[in-house]
């Protein structure tokens, strides 16, 4: 019988509140004598059922064929960090997962990074003007007009950025205790307190990072240039890749850069 009482921590973002950050300068930098982080034994599962609807033969299947891969896990702890958990494109999505993270991991601990969600949403959708998906306003991102139609289905709706109803359902799922939020501006204030806090939570060691991060953000200029951009091209049968987007001198000029703290808005 495999270890399904080895003790599991889940952070499952949102999307647009530095996970980025923490996967690759945090958690990819802890001591993995500590705790494996996103082992890919157990990765491969969490991949195949983001965005999927599974019948509880298949659940069983999965918690048995993770359970025998806990054996072969040396520490004690895993951390599973998947912004997939909680949204599907830019849709959130997490009632599925929910139901899929309790039956698989019943005494998880839950991590959860909010952000003030007029920001979480603009942020969002100049993510999709970004990528192309949104060619129109921030209204037209929330009813999919000008929007490719394998993302139609996957549009936004704000009313389901209730913190309140989501915090009710993972504690519902997993107990208080075991649920843990964060605030994303409380770590744009205090990058490393907020990393020492996670840390602690873990019980693993605190290794120096690098927390002067320049983040940046589309300004308005380039945002309207953008969405002009892949209205031409569209017409002409043409998509801007996203790297040629971002390497573009003007839109580079446009952006807005960020350093610690909240940006006035």
């Amino acid at each position: 019988k495999g270890k399904l009482n080895m003790k599991v921590f889940i952070h499952i973002g949102l999307p647009k509140t530095a996970t980025t950050f923490f996967q690759t300068k945090v958690f990819g930098n802890l001591d993995q004598r500590e705790i494996w982080y996103n082992p890919e034994n157990i990765m491969k599962y969490i991949f195949k059922t983001v965005g999927e609807i599974h019948s509880e033969v298949e659940l069983k299947d999965i918690k048995k064929n993770i359970s025998n891969e806990f054996d072969k896990i040396s520490p004690a702890k895993i951390l599973i960090s998947h912004e997939g958990l909680t949204e599907i494109e830019y849709r959130m999505d997490y009632k599925k997962q929910l139901y899929f993270l309790k039956k698989v991991f019943p005494e998880a601990q839950i991590i959860l990074f909010l952000r003030f969600q007029p920001d979480l949403i603009s942020s969002l959708y100049k993510e999709a003007v970004h990528q192309g998906h949104c060619k129109g306003s921030i209204k037209e991102f929330f009813n999919g007009e000008n929007m490719e139609a394998i993302q139609r289905d996957l549009v936004i709706d704000p009313y389901d950025y209730d913190y309140k109803n989501i915090i009710k359902d993972l504690t519902e799922a997993f107990s208080k205790e075991n649920v843990h939020i964060f605030f994303y501006e409380n770590f744009n204030r205090n990058r490393a307190g907020t990393i020492n806090e996670i840390c602690k939570l873990l019980d693993v060691t605190n290794r120096p990072v690098k927390t002067t991060v320049y983040r940046r953000s589309l300004s308005s200029f380039s945002l309207n240039i953008l969405i002009n951009l892949n209205k031409v091209c569209e017409k002409i049968g043409f998509s801007v890749p996203c790297n040629i987007q971002y390497k573009t001198k003007w839109l580079k000029l446009a952006r807005i850069p960020l350093r610690e703290g909240i940006r006035n808005r």
